[in-house]
């Protein structure tokens, strides 16, 4: 029973967390441009600091594919903060079983070596601070985003084309999680990774 009470939503459990089943539906209809738009936003942040960390035997890397697939994020419960006119800041609650799909490809001595992280499994919560507001349609500037807590569940695949497990191997699966959660620190709170909604904000 323990166990089970641990992986029912928020709201059931925390009075000041709302229901989300008008957020879940808006998601499913979002979700396509939120694929496209955050996909651009992970390739324009990591991409720079993979190419500043880059050994000088490296030609080149950065991602082949990034998707985040058709399977739409679930939202637990929210909670709102207070807010003013510059700003809004808004914690989800968030379990995604997804079809993320991305390949990362580097060149090394002209030869590529692709990389695809796949079928990701998470559990968190996350912070959304919607900062400038401004008065421009879509009256967001920006979206700040930022992770509130140590991942409760974190999985996934991760393959060499055309299917060898790297999760198999002894040894990999932890030191791979190990390494995904302390990259993950540079989105806990107070850090927070910036997505540009309007340009000049």
């Amino acid at each position: 029973m323990k166990v089970a009470l641990q992986h029912l939503p928020k709201w059931t459990k925390q009075p000041d967390h709302s229901r989300t089943a008008w957020l879940n539906k808006s998601i499913d209809c979002f979700w396509p441009g939120l694929d496209t738009a955050a996909s651009q936003c992970i390739r324009d942040s990591v991409e720079p600091m993979l190419r500043t960390m880059m050994p000088s035997f490296v030609n080149w890397i950065g991602f082949e594919k990034i998707t985040l697939g058709p399977t739409p994020l679930v939202v637990g419960g929210a909670k709102t903060h207070g807010s003013n006119s510059e700003d809004a800041m808004l914690e989800l609650e968030i379990a995604w079983t997804s079809g993320v799909d991305v390949i990362l490809s580097a060149y090394v001595f002209g030869v590529r070596i692709p990389i695809r992280l796949h079928d990701v499994q998470l559990k968190t919560t996350v912070r959304l601070d919607f900062n400038p507001l401004v008065d421009e349609l879509p009256c967001l500037g920006a979206v700040d985003v930022s992770l509130l807590d140590e991942l409760a569940l974190l999985d996934f695949g991760l393959t060499i084309p055309p299917g060898i497990d790297l999760m198999a191997l002894p040894g990999v699966q932890q030191l791979v999680k190990h390494v995904v959660r302390g990259s993950l620190k540079t989105m806990t709170y107070p850090e927070k990774m910036s997505c540009p909604i309007m340009t000049n904000s």
